[in-house]
């Protein structure tokens, strides 16, 4: 499940405006997204959303785990928190909790080209839906035209969405 979860959660994250993308995954399902400047409060953005579901989860960060941010993380259980690297003391603080795995992603880069799934002497093979939805890319056609913040919730939702399993929705505010 972890190892389903850390990809997930690094989908996701690479998918956000780089420096300041929070995301955090339970059952390979992203329970809260934030793409706010502040890195504390992305966080605590992201976690807002569904605080329950956090718990026993992974939190994944496009930029640097602070020592502040650590402070925040380390008061709910999480199997693995992901960032683009750490302060010294933010792992030193980290290290206190039990089990607890800090990955560095400051390297790494997703394949994105093709997905394997198998199954009982099955493969399924197929291209990864890693497009990044902007502005320029949809027409709106209705009477009732979104504002600018709506436009941008509606952007920031669609690129959510496709990493959220079946029966699951996307709420985007601000």
């Amino acid at each position: 499940n972890n190892y389903n979860d850390i990809f997930s959660a690094l989908s996701v994250t690479e998918s956000l405006p780089k420096n300041r993308g929070t995301v955090i995954i339970k059952h390979a399902n992203p329970c809260g997204v934030s793409i706010l400047e502040n890195k504390l409060s992305s966080y605590k953005s992201a976690l807002a959303c569904d605080p329950l579901s956090a718990y026993g989860g992974i939190v994944s960060c496009n930029f640097k785990i602070s020592k502040p941010l650590a402070l925040e993380l380390n008061k709910i259980f999480f199997e693995v928190i992901i960032g683009n690297g750490y302060e010294k003391n933010a792992i030193k603080i980290l290290k206190t909790r039990k089990n607890l795995r800090l990955i560095d992603a400051s390297k790494f880069t997703l394949n994105k080209n093709l997905k394997y799934n198998s199954i009982n002497d099955t493969i399924l093979i197929q291209s990864e839906d890693n497009e990044i939805f902007q502005k320029k890319d949809f027409k709106v056609v209705s009477k009732k035209k979104p504002n600018k913040l709506q436009f941008e919730n509606l952007i920031f939702a669609f690129n959510v969405c496709r990493f959220v399993k079946s029966n699951a929705i996307v709420l985007a505010k601000n």
